[in-house]
């Protein structure tokens, strides 16, 4: 094995000495090119998605304690006020455990996916090149 892969790198440090890069070693580092470049524009449409849910998350929040200080203001009495309050924040803080956990799945798809996919990109161009 160690041998195979020296010959190999061998051969490639002459053919870069004599200013030459082996037509596998193009091919191999153009497949890889185009395909990391896919694998990133996949990866970049994933943040985009993670951006729009965190807008609309904030802007559901934002909606939610506008509501929430209406209610509060046109509240009766103290009493009434502090049970509204209080509601708003049980319920913020539960659509806020929805919300991060939504996003954690939507940011763990992303990681594993791209990393996944540039695994397997290297392990392919690796392969290729001990070929």
């Amino acid at each position: 094995m160690s041998t195979q892969f020296e010959r190999q790198a061998g051969a490639i440090l002459n053919a870069s000495r004599l200013g030459h890069v082996p037509e596998h070693v193009q091919a191999v580092a153009h497949s890889g090119l185009v395909q990391t470049r896919e694998a990133t524009l996949k990866s970049i449409a994933l943040v985009k998605t993670l951006a729009a849910k965190a807008l609309d998350n904030t802007l559901v929040n934002t909606e939610a304690v506008f509501d929430a200080a209406q209610a509060i203001a046109r509240a009766k009495d103290m009493n009434e006020a502090a049970q509204l309050q209080a509601k708003f924040l049980q319920a913020q803080f539960a659509k806020a455990g929805e919300q991060g956990k939504e996003f954690y799945e939507l940011w763990a798809k992303l990681t594993q996916q791209t990393f996944g996919t540039l695994n397997a990109i290297a392990t392919k161009s690796f392969t290729q090149l001990a070929a």
